[in-house]
């Protein structure tokens, strides 16, 4: 390695220790903020201006295990995690992580999903989670039916809900329409 690559190489690692000592202060302090999930199921909570915890004033990355219950669009109570220490060009522009301790609103109590084989419902807003498990009768709908659910709400490592009201077999205009108002 030249002089010159070995000398920006330390001059790198020494500004992400920097970074990192920086990081570890904020630990463990907690934000209020939206949570605004990805298709993929992890998220980034959006932080009130004047709660910034990043220089950049950048959204907080949560990861998949660490959504803890949360759906979109949930305001929640996040703690901050001590990034990373190693750097790479990778790593080199990520911002701060967190975990969901508390959710503190929902920001539905309801939503349409339809109806599965065994009991089970697919929310239209792929935003939140597949396969959650329904409690309760299902007031006369079918396979195949678009159902509003109340919920959904975490119950032993389980999402569950309840039909609330059958709008209407899937494929059928009139019952897409309202499924989707």
């Amino acid at each position: 390695m030249s002089k010159r690559k070995h000398q920006k190489k330390n001059r790198l690692l020494r500004i992400a220790d920097r970074k990192y000592e920086r990081q570890l202060e904020k630990a463990g302090k907690f934000v209020v903020g939206k949570l605004k999930m990805t298709h993929s199921g992890f998220g980034f909570v959006e932080v009130d201006p004047a709660e910034r915890v990043t220089e950049k004033g950048e959204d907080i990355f949560i990861p998949i295990p660490k959504i803890n219950g949360a759906l979109d669009g949930d305001t929640v109570k996040v703690q901050l995690l001590p990034g990373r220490r190693e750097f790479s060009e990778d790593t080199a522009n990520r911002g701060a992580t967190g975990r969901i301790v508390e959710v503190l609103e929902r920001s539905r109590d309801s939503f349409v999903a339809e109806l599965l084989p065994g009991g089970v419902v697919r929310p239209l807003n792929t935003r939140l989670p597949d396969g959650i498990k329904l409690l309760g009768g299902r007031k006369g709908a079918v396979k195949g039916d678009f159902v509003r659910v109340r919920g959904p709400e975490m119950v032993r490592g389980e999402w569950r809900g309840t039909i609330s009201a059958v709008i209407g077999h899937a494929g059928v205009l009139e019952a897409e329409l309202d499924a989707v108002m």
